[in-house]
This record gives structure tokens, sequence and C-alpha cells, in this order.
């Protein structure tokens, strides 16, 4: 409004936009409907409430950077601020995993939104499996490039393979008998890197002087001992060797003789006690030697083999230990050389029992008694009266598991036949059912109370079906 009546209306009383704001007012964009006093902070890049600040309000850490970057637009994420919370961290950028978490990470990496625990900003780390290894670490002492910048320091190496380093002390990295620590030996070297002097006995300082070590022209003890290889000392590195001294069982040569443990095998079998010959009287006892049949402990184990394979004992006192033969060394009438009697039973332990004996059993009247544990079909028991073609009259036949007939024997060997059937019969060999030899399970024969031992092979098949001829010899 022309207020003084001078016919002209300040120009900054217009209000261009229509925002209902003059520029007096306190628009401070007149062509802008959008921007004037008291209007809501908009995260645009503009400053909507004309307070003379853009996007105040959109950057809560005071980093400088708004949630919608300087182009005020949350589509481009590359200038927003990702965390408005934290003011060290504003747009993302690459990080890399710290996986042994000494500050620096390697490759690969990934964009992220700070640097979070475990990550780093860096990929400068060469071994990202050893805290130890990093970008600028101090070297060690270990042949590891330590500080990450592609060189192994020259003194870290271990060219000889002896564990010892330059940079440990290994005063020859050409040679792996020389290094801190080891041993000194007559080579006129400084094997221990003790230096700069090498040991008295290296030096030629004793006559003859020959421009090597003393402890090589058999001048010097080297042991201790007393006595110098000039001297009778076959090994001056032990000063338990020397001539002269004792001899003990310890494998090496003590008195310088050129022998080694004379004396320490009694026996002459090639072995000494100290080899572990556990009896050194006997020429069949040492360590590791074959047992033999003798009931000795042959390969110094410890104890005598005592099974039914190989056993050396004779446990029933029969003379016979398994190892001899004896079949049943339970028993002290079994043995090899024993005498065979006729009671079933192998004496001689030559796998057959009672050859060529016939069972002897009371003459007069007796009774005879067959029985199985199979039943009878049909059962007749003969009894001859002198051959084994005559035959009494048969009993009748009996069904059941036991028969017994009465008769009289005269002295003398009488033959027995068993003719029969029986349930339970089995074929036992042969080719033919003629020549097959068959078994009844069980059977037992009794003659006068006497048992006789009967076997699976005295039946045969007959004529007359199955039939056993068994003799024995009737005796007062």
């Amino acid at each position: 409004v022309d207020d003084n009546c001078d016919g002209v209306t300040p120009s900054n009383e217009s209000d261009n936009d229509g925002d209902g704001f003059e520029v007096c007012a306190g628009d401070c964009n007149d062509r802008a409907p959008m921007l004037f006093p008291g209007n809501v902070e908009l995260c645009n890049a503009l400053d909507d409430d004309c307070n003379g600040l853009v996007d105040d309000g959109w950057d809560n850490d005071n980093d400088g950077v708004t949630l919608c970057g300087p182009d005020g637009s949350f589509a481009t994420l590359g200038d927003n601020d990702c965390n408005d919370s934290d003011g060290s961290v504003s747009a993302e950028a690459m990080a890399y995993l710290d996986g042994d978490l000494d500050g620096d990470g390697a490759l690969p990496g990934l964009m992220l939104c700070g640097v979070p625990l475990g990550w780093s900003a860096n990929n400068l780390d060469c071994d990202d499996g050893d805290p130890s290894v990093f970008d600028g670490a101090p070297e060690a002492c270990n042949g590891v490039d330590d500080n990450c910048d592609g060189v192994t320091p020259s003194n870290e190496s271990d060219n000889d393979g002896d564990g010892v380093r330059v940079c440990a002390g290994d005063c020859n990295d050409l040679d792996p008998g020389n290094f801190p620590g080891n041993p000194e030996i007559c080579d006129g070297q400084d094997n221990d890197c003790s230096g700069p002097m090498l040991p008295i006995i290296e030096q030629d300082l004793t006559a003859p002087f020959t421009g090597g070590p003393d402890c090589l022209d058999g001048t010097f003890d080297d042991d201790g001992d007393g006595q110098t290889p000039n001297g009778g000392d076959c090994d001056d590195t032990d000063d338990e060797n020397f001539s002269g001294n004792t001899e003990v069982c310890d494998e090496q040569d003590n008195d310088c003789d050129g022998a080694v443990d004379e004396g320490f095998d009694d026996d002459g079998d090639g072995q000494t006690s100290c080899e572990g010959d556990c009896d050194d009287t006997d020429a069949t006892i040492g360590a590791g030697f074959n047992e033999i049949c003798d009931g000795l402990d042959n390969d110094c184990s410890g104890s005598v083999p005592n099974g039914p394979a190989f056993g050396e004992t004779d446990d029933d006192g029969d003379g016979f230990a398994e190892c001899d033969g004896d079949c049943d060394d339970g028993a002290s009438g079994v043995y090899p050389t024993a005498s065979e009697t006729y009671n079933g039973i192998d004496d001689d332990c030559d796998d057959v029992a009672d050859e060529g004996l016939v069972p002897v059993v009371p003459s007069g009247a007796v009774d005879i008694t067959v029985q199985s544990s199979s039943s009878f079909g049909s059962l007749q028991l003969f009894v001859d009266v002198g051959t084994a073609d005559t035959f009494s009259t048969p009993d009748s036949p009996i069904s059941g598991n036991t028969v017994t007939v009465s008769t009289v024997l005269i002295g003398g060997v009488h033959m027995l036949r068993l003719d029969g059937l029986a349930d339970g019969i089995e074929l036992v060999e042969g080719p033919t059912p003629s020549s097959a030899v068959i078994g009844w399970p069980g059977v037992t024969l009794t003659v006068g109370g006497t048992p006789v031992f009967i076997t699976d092979s005295c039946f045969v098949y007959g004529p007359s079906g199955v039939e056993c001829w068994q003799p024995v010899n009737a005796q007062p």
C-alpha cells in the first residue's frame, strides 16, 4: 500500500509469489511460494522458513552433512549423512575386514557407514591372521615380513637350516654345525658361536705344531680322562673309554683293546646281558630268540609258552608237554610213548584209540546190553560160538532204545554182531550205500557189566541192513 501517498508502493512490500508474506515481512524469496517465515524446514537444500539457515534441524550430529546431503536429495545416497547420530561418520566409505584385530585390514572390502569393530579403513595388512604383522609393525627375528613393506630382512635368514637365524646369533649361516649352544667338536670351527677365539684345544698351541687344532694331532686329552689319543685313548670324546680301563657291559670298547663287551657273553650266543640276554649261561636263550620245546623262556619275554598250540610245560607230570606231542596234558596216562589200553582213549597220542586191542569181558553167563539215544525200529543181537560166520539164534526184534540178551560166553575171543535198523541212522562216509559207513548216535555196548567202546566205523551197510561186528575176549 502507498501509505505516504507519494504515488509509489515500495518494492519490498510486494508478495509476488502469493505466499502471504511480503519481502518487508521477511519473505526471503518472493518468487518461491514454498519459502516464507514460519514455514516447516525440510531437508531440500533450501531455507524453507527464511531464518537464514539451510536445512537446519537435519544435521543432528553437527558434522556439517545433512541426511539429504548438499544436493538436498535423499535419492542420491553418496553425499547423504549415513549415520546422523555420529559426528565422526557421514558418507559411506570402503572398509576392510581386520581378522587379527591389529588395526589393519586386508582385501577385499565393503562399502560401510563407518568402520565397525573388526574392520579397518585400510587394506595394508599383509597377513590378516597374525596380529603381530601389520603396516609399520616392528620387525622380529622370525623370517617374516612383520611390517608389510614387502621385504624380509636378510639377517632373518636360516640358510643352513640349523634352526637358528643370523639375527639370533648364527655366526655361520652356511654351516648347520655352527650355531649358539651347539657343542664344540674338534674341527677348527666356532661351533657354539661363542667367538671370537676358538677353544684352546682347537688352537695349535702344543708341539708338534702342525698348523691344525691340537685336538686333532693326538696330543690333547679332549675328554679329560688322563689319556691322549697318542697315549692309547681310542675314544677321546668319552672319558669312560681309554686304554687300561675296566670293561663294562655298555656296548662300548671301554679298555680300548678293539673288542666290545668282551667277557659279557658267557654262553657264546652272540648276545650280551646288556643287550637283553636274560640267561647268559644258556646259548639257546636270548632276547628275540625263537622258542624251542624245552620249558625255558628262550626269547626272554618273561614267560614260558603254555598253551594248546605250543605249550612247553608238563602240566600232568608225565614227562611230556604239548610241544612234545602230549595230546592231553591234563591226563598223566596219555603221552606219545604210553602203552595203549582198551579204554576208548588215544593213550599213545597217535590219533587212534584202542588200536589192535580186543576188550576183555567176563566169561560165563553174561548179559549183553545195547543202548542208543535213538529208538530201534528193529534190533537183533547175535553172539557167535567161535567163528565170525556162526551166530546164535537171533533175539526177537525189539522196539525202543535198549535191548538186552543173556548168553554164555566161553573163554576166548568171540564176535558180537548188531544187526538192525534204528531211527536217526546217519551216513558217515562212502561213495555208495554198499560201502557207506553209517552210525547210530549214542550207541553203547555193555558185556557182563564191562563197557565196550564201539565207534561209528564198526557200522557198515551189510546185506541184511545195518550191521556191526565187535570182537571181545572173554576171560574168567
